[in-house]
C-alpha cells in the first residue's frame, strides 16, 4: 500500500489520496490508517458527524473542549487521537466519493468544528500560544483578527484518520463494538445502540435525537468551567450522558414486556436487544429488525409513549419536594406499578395527584425505622426473598433485581386499601344515555330540566351523569337510568366533573349573588 502522510487540505487532494490507496475495482472492504486531513477541509466537507447507530452520546463539556483546543495550539507535543472515517461512494460510479461519516471520534471533531465556527470562547486562563500570543477569552474569529498567522496554523492542522472503504452498515457496527471497543471502553448501552433494529432506533430517537418530554434537559453555566447539564424530571442523582437515558428507556421496555417482578440485568438487556434484532425466529415473535410491534400490540411505540407520559405526570404531581427521590430505579417502579394497577383494576384513567400523594406517603412511612425494622409481632421484617432484612424503602431502589421490585410491590400493595383512593378509577365503558332513557326521564319529572326546573323539550334535552362518569363505577358514575339527569347542552357543559348536588349548590350560589347585585343597584 502506498504510504502518503501529507495533510490533505482540499477535496481534490482527499480524492486523489483515496484513489491512490484504494483499488476501486475491488468491492471488498479495506482500510488504511495513514490518512491525514486538515481541519479546514473538515469544516466544509460532506461529513456526517452523527451516524446514530454507532456513536456515543454527546457528553463533551466546555472544559473538555478547551483542553482539546489546548492540544491543538499549545501542547503540540501531544497528538489528537486518530478518527475513524467511513467512505461513501456512488453506487453507479465507484470512483465517485459522495460523502463520509465518522465511525469514531465524533466528539473530538465536533468540538474542533464548534470552536472554528465561533460557538464558544476560550477561558480567561487559557495559556499563551508559543508563550507570546494571548488568545485567552477569544473565539476563533477574534484570534484570527489578532493573530492572522494562527488561522492557518489551526485550519491546516492535520487530523490523523483511518479510512474504511466498501464497508456495509453491519460491518461498521461490528467494527465499532468489537474492534474499536478494545480501546474505547464502550458502555453496555453504547454497544446495544450499534445493533441495527427498530428497538435500538426507537430508544435512541426517543431518549436523545427527538426526545420525549421525560428526557428534557437543561444546562447551567453554559460555556464555563462550571457548565453542567441535568435532567428536567429525574433526580440529579441519575447520571446524564453515556446513554444513561437510552438504557433507562430500554429497561422500561424490557420490564413492561417481561414483567417487573423478574427484574432486569445487563445480560438480560443485552440478550433482549440481540434476540429481537431479527425478522423471524424470536421465541416471543418479537421480530424487531424493521418494525416495533408484538402480537398483542401492533404499535408498541404508542404503548411505551403512554408509559413515558405517565412518568411525566407522576413526577409533575409529586412536585419539587419529592423529585429528588426519582432516581432511575424508583422511577421505573413508580411508572410500571401504576401501569400494573391500571390493568389490574381495569382503569381507563389515573388520577396522578392521588397516586403521587399515596405513593410518596408510603415512601416516607417505610423509610421510618419504627416501621421497617420490626413487624407487629416484634419480628425482624424480611424482604421478599425471606433472607435479607428489610431496610428503608428508598434503599430498595439501589438495584434492579427481582427481589427489590417484589419487595417494593408488596409494601405498596399492602398499603393500598382502596384503589380509588390511589387514583385508579374504573370507568363505565358506556359513555352516553340512549334517547329512550332521556324521554322516559322527561316524562317522569314533568318535562323540566333536573337542575333548573325550567321547561325542557325532548329535542333540546341531553342526558347527563348525575354522579360524573369520571368519578368511576365504584362511586356510582355509571351510564344507567338510576344516574340519569336531563338538562340542556349548556348546563351539561357547565357542570363538568361536579355531581348533580354540587352543581345545584353552584346554581343556588349564583342566584344569591344576582339577588344581592340587584339589591345594590336598586333594581
Amino acid at each position: 500500500m502506498t504510504q502518503i502522510k501529507e495533510v490533505s487540505k482540499t477535496d481534490e487532494a482527499i480524492k486523489a489520496y483515496m484513489n491512490t490507496v484504494f483499488d476501486n475495482k475491488n468491492t471488498l472492504p479495506s482500510s488504511d490508517d495513514n490518512g491525514k486531513f486538515s481541519i479546514g477541509w473538515a469544516r466544509q466537507a460532506e461529513i456526517d458527524l452523527s451516524p446514530r447507530e454507532y456513536q456515543r452520546e454527546m457528553v463533551a463539556t466546555y472544559q473538555w473542549k478547551c483542553e482539546l483546543i489546548k492540544t491543538l495550539l499549545v501542547n503540540t507535543h501531544y497528538k489528537i487521537p486518530a478518527l475513524h472515517v467511513r467512505i461513501f461512494r456512488n453506487e453507479k460510479e465507484a470512483r465517485d466519493i459522495i460523502g463520509y461519516e465518522v465511525v469514531d471520534g465524533q466528539q473530538r471533531l465536533s468540538a474542533i468544528l464548534d470552536f472554528i465556527n465561533n460557538e464558544f470562547n476560550l477561558p480567561l486562563d487559557f495559556p499563551k500560544v508559543q508563550s507570546k500570543y494571548d488568545v485567552a477569552g477569544k473565539n476563533f474569529k477574534e484570534i484570527c483578527a489578532s493573530y492572522p498567522h494562527l488561522r492557518n496554523k489551526i485550519l491546516d492542522y492535520g487530523l490523523t484518520a483511518t479510512f474504511y472503504d466498501n464497508f456495509t452498515d453491519d460491518q461498521v457496527s461490528d467494527l465499532f463494538v468489537n474492534i474499536l471497543n478494545n480501546t474505547n471502553d464502550l458502555t453496555a448501552q453504547e454497544k446495544r445502540n450499534a445493533i441495527r433494529s427498530a428497538l435500538a432506533r426507537y430508544v435512541r430517537n426517543t431518549a436523545r435525537f427527538n426526545p420525549h418530554e421525560l428526557f428534557s434537559r437543561f444546562t447551567v453555566n453554559k460555556n464555563t468551567k462550571e457548565e453542567k447539564t441535568f435532567w428536567k424530571y429525574f433526580s440529579t442523582s441519575f447520571a446524564l450522558g453515556r446513554m444513561e437515558g437510552d438504557e433507562w428507556l430500554a429497561e422500561l421496555i424490557y420490564l413492561y414486556l417481561n414483567g417487573m417482578s423478574g427484574g432486569v440485568t445487563t445480560g438480560k438487556l443485552n440478550d433482549f436487544y440481540l434476540h429481537t434484532a431479527v425478522t423471524i425466529g424470536n421465541k416471543n415473535d418479537w421480530n424487531w429488525k424493521t418494525k416495533l410491534s408484538t402480537l398483542n400490540s401492533s404499535n408498541l411505540k404508542k404503548d411505551i409513549n403512554s408509559l413515558l407520559n405517565s412518568a411525566v405526570n407522576i413526577i409533575k404531581a409529586v412536585g419539587d419536594e419529592h423529585q429528588h427521590k426519582f432516581n432511575r430505579v424508583f422511577t421505573l417502579f413508580a411508572v410500571l406499578f401504576a401501569e400494573e394497577m391500571k390493568s389490574k383494576y381495569d382503569c381507563t384513567t389515573i388520577d396522578y395527584d392521588k397516586y403521587a400523594d399515596k405513593l410518596m406517603a408510603t415512601y416516607k412511612k417505610w423509610c421510618d425505622e419504627n416501621v421497617y425494622l420490626k413487624d407487629e409481632f416484634d419480628q425482624t421484617r424480611k424482604q421478599h426473598n425471606g433472607k435479607a432484612d428489610m431496610g428503608p424503602f428508598n434503599k430498595l431502589f439501589n438495584g434492579k433485581n427481582s427481589n427489590a421490585f417484589k419487595t417494593a410491590y408488596k409494601i405498596v400493595t399492602d398499603e393500598m386499601e382502596n384503589p380509588s383512593d390511589w387514583g385508579f378509577v374504573k370507568l363505565d365503558p358506556k359513555t352516553s344515555f340512549p334517547k329512550h332513557m332521556i324521554e322516559r326521564r322527561l316524562n317522569e319529572n314533568g318535562g323540566v330540566c333536573d337542575y333548573t326546573g325550567e321547561p325542557l323539550s325532548l329535542s333540546d334535552a341531553v342526558g347527563d351523569h348525575n354522579i360524573p362518569r369520571t368519578w368511576g363505577i365504584a362511586l356510582g358514575g355509571v351510564t344507567e337510568y338510576v344516574n340519569l339527569a336531563v338538562t340542556t347542552r349548556y348546563h351539561n357543559q357547565q357542570k363538568l366533573t361536579m355531581s348533580g348536588d354540587q352543581y345545584l349548590d353552584k346554581l343556588d350560589s349564583q342566584r344569591e349573588v344576582r339577588k344581592l347585585q340587584k339589591g345594590v343597584l336598586g333594581v
